[in-house]
C-alpha cells in the first residue's frame, strides 16, 4: 500500500451552499428550527401539555451543569424543535456583548424538554485568566477531559460508541488551532452510525469545555447488514469510475497579485457521497432511493482532455487587488436588469463577502429603486451582486420569491428537464461567454430539488477537464421563474495533463487502499427533509474522507477541505522532553511550522514569525481591507505569497511600512515584543516618553525604540527571562521561543476586536 499523501482541497461547492442559504438571511445553519414550536405558542404565554421538563425547570438544570459559566447571568430560554431526533428541546442562553473592543461572550445550551438531558452546548468567551498558565494543556489531557464530559452527560450513549481515531487534524489554514476536538461515533451490532455520535471540544489554553453535541436517535431497531457481494468494488469502477479534473489545495498562500495553481486528481464520480445498497449493488441516495450505479454519475459525456501546455485563465484580480468604481458598478447591474426587460433607477442596497480558502470574492448588491416611499431593499425585481473586481455578476436573487416563499412542491410545475432549459437560458443571458466552458454536475436527488426549487449546478470546464470549485449555480421555481443565480470564476494556473497517469491505473490504485465497509445512515425523510426514524445499512469506501488519486504521481490523496500533515507524515519530529514540547505541538498541528528544516532551537525568519502572529483569530478577517493599503515595503513584490497578510498587518498596525521587510531574516527578540504589543492594542502605550520599569538584568541592552514595548511584554508575563533572569533582547527568536510566547498571548489576543 501506498502511503497516503494529505493534501487540502477548498471546497467551493460547500461555499456555494452556504453563500446561497445566506441569500435568505440564514447565515448558519442551525441544530434547531423554532418555527413550528414557536408559532404554535405565540402570545399564548403557556407551554405545551406533555412537556416532563418546565421552563423553570430547564434552568434550574442549565445552571446545575455550568454553574461557573451562569453565575450571574440573566438567562433566556424558549421552546424549540430539534433538527435530528425531531423533538422539543429548551434552548437557554445568554449574550453579553463586550462594547470595549473585546469579544462578545455567549453561551448556548439545548436540553431535551422530554427528559431534561442535555443536547447541545456552545461557549464563546475569553480564556485569558483561567487555568492556562505559561503552557497550553496537551491533546491527551483534553481527551481525558472529553471523554469525563461525555460520560458526565451521555454515560449510556457514550457506552454504545467508539472514538474516531484520525492521523490527521482538521484546521482553518494558518489558523492558530484553540480548541481540540474529539468524536465518538455511536456503534451497533459492531458497525459505525453515520451523523450519530458525541462531539467535545475543549479549549487548549483553558481546558474549559466549549462546545458539545449529541446526535442519537432513541428507540429504533438496526438491522442486520447482510454479507458483502463479491466483486462489488470491481462494479463501482466499471460503472461509476474515477474523473480527472483541477482541484487546489486550500492551504495555498496566494498575495492579491499571485494566481494559484491547481493540481490534477482522479476522484469518484459519484453525485454525492457514493452509499451502496449491498442486496442489489445499486447506489442509495440521501432520501434512501435505490438507483442504478450508471445513473449516479456526477458528470457525463465529459470531453477528452486537451494535453496542451498550461494556461492562466482570466478574469480575475489583477495585481494589485484594485475594486472598479463604484459607477461602473452600477452601470453594469443596469445592464443586467435591462437584459431582464427591466428599467429604473439602481441602487445600492448592501454587498458581500466569501472566503475560507484560496478564494476571496467581494461583490456590492443592488437593485431597482422602488416607487415613491418604497424601499429599494424589497425591490420585486430582486436584486444583483456585482464582482468588486471584475465587474461581473456575481449572484442574483428573486426578492418576489425570498417575500412569498418557494412554491409547495415541484408539481405541477415545470419538469426537470424545462427547468434546465431556463437554467441554460439564464445563463446565456447573463454570462453568454461561460456557455461552452461548463458541464452539470449532477447531484443527489435530495439536493436537486430542496426547498421546492430544483437546483442546477455547472461546473467549470479548463482543457476538458473539469475544475469543481468553480461553478455557476441557478435554482428554478416550480413556474420556471429563476429564483437564485451564483457564479464563481477565477484566474488559476492550470497545468497540462499530458504527464498523468491512466484511469485504469488510478482505479487500481484507488481500491488498494479504498475497501467497501458497512455503516448505518438515516435517510432524509418527510417534506422538511430531515434525518427519518429507519436506520439503513449500506456500504461506503470510507465514511469520514473523500478519497482520490494525484494523477501526476499515483499517491492516494484525501480531499478533506483542510488537513493538516502528521509528524510521521511530514517528518517533523518534537522531542518529547523539549521544554516548549507542547507550545510547540500547537504550532504543528495548525500547520504552522516549516516541513522541512525545522529545529525547535533554530531561528525564525520575520515572515514566519508574522504569520505565526497574524494566524491567531481575533475579530478580523481578509475581507476587511477596503483601505486596501499599499505596503511599500522595498524588498516586497506584489506576488510574494504574504503580501495579502502583511497589507492586513499594516492596516492593523503591527507594522508601519515603509523601508524594507527583511521577510527572511531572523527576528529579534524585541522586535517580536514590538509586533506583539502592537498586535494587543498598547502601541499607544508603549509610544510614550516616559519609561516603563523593565525588570531584566540586561534591560539596557533593549534599543530606546522597543524598550516600552519590552516592558509591557514582560509586565504581561509573555516574555520571561532565561534562567538568568536575561531577556535577551537582540538575540534572534528560536521556534520554542515564539510557540511559547504566542500561546501564551494567544488567549488575549482572541479577545482583540480590530
Amino acid at each position: 500500500m501506498k502511503p497516503i499523501k494529505r493534501i487540502v482541497f477548498f471546497s467551493m461547492s460547500l461555499l456555494l451552499f452556504f453563500a446561497v442559504a445566506g441569500r435568505c438571511g440564514a447565515a448558519e445553519v442551525s441544530a434547531t428550527v423554532q418555527a413550528p414550536v414557536q408559532e404554535a405558542l405565540s402570545g399564548q404565554g403557556v407551554e405545551p401539555v406533555g412537556l416532563a421538563v418546565s421552563k423553570d425547570e430547564a434552568l434550574r438544570i442549565a445552571r446545575d451543569l455550568f454553574p461557573e459559566l451562569l453565575a450571574g447571568k440573566d438567562l433566556n430560554a424558549e421552546l424549540a424543535d430539534d433538527y435530528w431526533e425531531d423533538v422539543p428541546v429548551w434552548q437557554i442562553g445568554f449574550q453579553e456583548t463586550a462594547y470595549s473592543g473585546g469579544r462578545t461572550e455567549y453561551l448556548d445550551i439545548a436540553l431535551n424538554a422530554k427528559t431534561g438531558k442535555l443536547k447541545r452546548m456552545y461557549y464563546n468567551g475569553p480564556s485569558t485568566g483561567l487555568e492556562q498558565g505559561d503552557v497550553p494543556i496537551t491533546e491527551e489531557t483534553a481527551r481525558q477531559r472529553a471523554e469525563a464530559f461525555a460520560k458526565k452527560f451521555c454515560p449510556a450513549e457514550f457506552a454504545r460508541s467508539r472514538l474516531v481515531e484520525r492521523d490527521y487534524i482538521y484546521q482553518p489554514s494558518g489558523v492558530l488551532k484553540n480548541q481540540y476536538s474529539f468524536y465518538w461515533t455511536r456503534v451497533e451490532k459492531g458497525i459505525p452510525v453515520l451523523e450519530e455520535g458525541i462531539s467535545v471540544g475543549v479549549d487548549v489554553f483553558s481546558g474549559r469545555l466549549v462546545n458539545f453535541n449529541v446526535n442519537w436517535r432513541h428507540d429504533v431497531v438496526f438491522p442486520e447488514p447482510g454479507v458483502l457481494p463479491q466483486g462489488l468494488e470491481s462494479k463501482i469502477m466499471r460503472e461509476l469510475g474515477l474523473y480527472l479534473c483541477y482541484q487546489i489545495a486550500g492551504s495555498s498562500r496566494t498575495g492579491p497579485g499571485e494566481v494559484p495553481e491547481a493540481a490534477l486528481v482522479y476522484q469518484l464520480n459519484s453525485q454525492g457521497t457514493l452509499r451502496i445498497n449491498p442486496g442489489n449493488g445499486e447506489a442509495v441516495t440521501g432520501e434512501g432511493e435505490t438507483m442504478p450505479l450508471n445513473r449516479y454519475r456526477r458528470f457525463i459525456n465529459l470531453p477528452e482532455p486537451v494535453a496542451g501546455g498550461g494556461v492562466v485563465t482570466e478574469p480575475g484580480p489583477v495585481a494589485p487587488a484594485q475594486k472598479i468604481s463604484q459607477a461602473d458598478a452600477v452601470r453594469a447591474a443596469q445592464e443586467f436588469f435591462q437584459k431582464l426587460g427591466l428599467e429604473g433607477e439602481v441602487t445600492q442596497i448592501g454587498g458581500g463577502s466569501t472566503g475560507g480558502g484560496v478564494f476571496h470574492d467581494q461583490f456590492w448588491s443592488y437593485s431597482l429603486r422602488e416607487g415613491e416611499g418604497g424601499r429599494s431593499g424589497q425591490s420585486r425585481h430582486g436584486n444583483v451582486g456585482i464582482n468588486v473586481y471584475t465587474g461581473e455578476v456575481w449572484n442574483y436573487n428573486n426578492s418576489e420569491f425570498e417575500r412569498s416563499g418557494p412554491v409547495s412542491g415541484l408539481s405541477p410545475g415545470i419538469g426537470r428537464d424545462a427547468a434546465r432549459e431556463k437554467a441554460l437560458a439564464f445563463i446565456r443571458l447573463v454570462a453568454p461567454d461561460k456557455m461552452g466552458q461548463v458541464v452539470e454536475d449532477r447531484q443527489d436527488p435530495a439536493n436537486a430539488g430542496y426547498n421546492g426549487f430544483h437546483h442546477f449546478s455547472f461546473s467549470r470546464l479548463v482543457n476538458g477537464i473539469v475544475f469543481p470549485q468553480d461553478k455557476i449555480i441557478v435554482e428554478v421555481g416550480g413556474d420556471g421563474t429563476i429564483v437564485h443565480y451564483n457564479c464563481n470564476w477565477h484566474r488559476v494556473r492550470f497545468p497540462s495533463a499530458g504527464e498523468v497517469i491512466g484511469v485504469e491505473e488510478a482505479e487500481k490504485i484507488f481500491l488498494a487502499n479504498n475497501r467497501l465497509k458497512f455503516v448505518y445512515f438515516f435517510p432524509l425523510a418527510g417534506e422538511e427533509l430531515r434525518p427519518g426514524k429507519k436506520p439503513v445499512p449500506v456500504l461506503m469506501f470510507e465514511p469520514y474522507n473523500e478519497w482520490a488519486i494525484d494523477a501526476c504521481t499515483g499517491e492516494p490523496v484525501i480531499l478533506n477541505q483542510v488537513v493538516v500533515q502528521p509528524k510521521e507524515k511530514t517528518g517533523l519530529e518534537i522531542p518529547a522532553g523539549h521544554w516548549a514540547a507542547a507550545p510547540l505541538s500547537i504550532l504543528a498541528s495548525s500547520g504552522l511550522l516549516p516541513a522541512e528544516g525545522f529545529e525547535p532551537d533554530g531561528p525564525v525568519s520575520r515572515r514566519e514569525a508574522l504569520r505565526v502572529l497574524m494566524s491567531i483569530p481575533g475579530r478580523y478577517g481578509p475581507d476587511q481591507q477596503d483601505s486596501f493599503i499599499q505596503v511599500s515595503f522595498n524588498d516586497l513584490n506584489l506576488n510574494d505569497p504574504d503580501y495579502g497578510l502583511i497589507q492586513n498587518a499594516v492596516r492593523r498596525g503591527l507594522l508601519a511600512g515603509g523601508g524594507n521587510f527583511y521577510p527572511e531574516q531572523p527576528i529579534l527578540r524585541e522586535d517580536l515584543a514590538i509586533w506583539l504589543v502592537r498586535a494587543l492594542g498598547y502601541g499607544e502605550v508603549a509610544g510614550m516618553t516616559v519609561k516603563i520599569e523593565l525588570k531584566t538584568a540586561d534591560a539596557g541592552l533593549v534599543s530606546d525604540e522597543a524598550y516600552n514595548y519590552a516592558a509591557i511584554a514582560c509586565g504581561l508575563g509573555l516574555f520571561k527571562g532565561d534562567q538568568e533572569g536575561l531577556l535577551r533582547p537582540l538575540e534572534e527568536t528560536t521556534w520554542a521561543e515564539l510557540a511559547a510566547v504566542m500561546t501564551r498571548a494567544a488567549p488575549r489576543l482572541q479577545d482583540i476586536k480590530y
